[in-house]
């Protein structure tokens, strides 16, 4: 029997792993439709409680303690060493921890939805194949526009910007408008939270507005900047660069900032706001539509934001920063603009892919 493993990153984002249980379904189902396929699936404990096991779905557990505290428990760390160089040194602890969940198994091809090189270590006679050139999985919300059960290839956004820009898809720009605005447009705008989000942001004030869309604390894009300080430096260092206007800061649902230290950077920083309880985390794609400038982390938001059309400020290792820098130097030129987007449209219906 043939045999394919499919491996779901165990240990990034590990408070809400059910976030992952889409693609645990998704290689059920993939099972269920291929009986002929001996099909592994490999992950933590919490992602493969997420699926049930079957005739040809074996749930092949990894024990992550061994493995995190090879980096000291470090996410960051432990995220960064999954897409270094195989030149630089190798982790004894997670080649032999994918050996001990895989037990017998020998699959002939290895998917994966995030880059990991201890996949080859561990499985050498197999294709190993990535769904998503980085060590972040595309993880959905309930506000997500582009969830792709095999990951939607953000990091190609950067590696071919150059060809995607040059794109002619045979859609014309006011078709992509169109589809945009019946397809995703009016459907946030139809969003129960939409209204209360656009009268809070409308009560601002004049002036830019820039939001400001956090990531949770552990985020290993991160890293360059919060490993000594923490996100409410990050916060600081973006208002200080933003003199004029309003900054609104958004929050991942886990990482909220405690009441004490809002009110401190609002002390220090006036140009600061943060949204009421009900509006501070999980409704970014909302918001970004009303504001002048989106400056993230964020996949999900930068996405929709370019989409939309308003500027792009990338943080930390975000995957398409090569695009979100293009789209900003042509602002002022709104057919290139719009061309861009229009391009960018056609990427994400999954079209035109293998032209990039």
């Amino acid at each position: 029997m043939r045999s394919v493993a499919f491996f779901i990153e165990p240990a990034v984002f590990r408070r809400d792993p059910a976030m992952f249980g889409v693609w645990a379904g998704w290689v059920a189902r993939i099972a269920a439709i291929n009986p002929a396929i001996d099909v592994t699936l490999i992950s933590g404990r919490a992602v493969c409680d997420t699926t049930e096991p079957s005739a040809n779905l074996r749930l092949a557990v990894m024990d992550l303690r061994p493995v995190l505290a090879a980096y000291d428990f470090c996410l960051a760390d432990y995220s960064a060493d999954m897409t270094a160089a195989p030149t630089l040194p190798e982790q004894p602890e997670m080649t032999a921890a994918l050996r001990s969940a895989a037990g017998p198994s020998e699959p002939s091809v290895v998917i994966s939805f995030t880059e990991n090189r201890y996949l080859r270590l561990a499985f050498p006679r197999a294709e190993v194949l990535f769904t998503e050139l980085g060590s972040l999985p595309q993880v959905s919300v309930p506000h997500t526009l582009f969830l792709d059960p095999v990951g939607h290839l953000s990091g190609v956004l950067n590696t071919r910007a150059d060809r995607l820009i040059a794109l002619d898809p045979p859609m014309t720009v006011s078709q992509a408008d169109a589809l945009w605005d019946a397809h995703v447009a009016q459907r946030l705008h139809a969003q129960p939270q939409y209204p209360a989000v656009r009268d809070w942001i409308g009560g601002l004030g004049a002036g830019p507005l820039t939001l400001l869309v956090l990531q949770p604390a552990d985020h290993p894009n991160y890293r360059p900047f919060t490993v000594a300080s923490g996100p409410e430096a990050l916060v600081q260092g973006v208002a200080a660069s933003c003199p004029t206007g309003v900054m609104v800061v958004t929050f991942h649902k886990d990482d909220v900032f405690a009441e004490p230290l809002k009110a401190s950077i609002q002390h220090d920083f006036p140009n600061v706001v943060f949204p009421p309880h009900p509006l501070q985390s999980g409704l970014s794609e909302l918001m970004v539509g009303l504001v002048d400038r989106v400056v993230t982390f964020s996949s999900n938001a930068g996405f929709t934001a370019m989409l939309q059309g308003t500027p792009v400020t990338t943080l930390g290792s975000a995957r398409y920063s090569a695009l979100a820098d293009h789209l900003r130097t042509c602002e002022r030129n709104g057919a290139a603009h719009r061309a861009i987007r229009r391009n960018l449209l056609a990427f994400f219906s999954n079209g035109y892919l293998n032209d990039l």
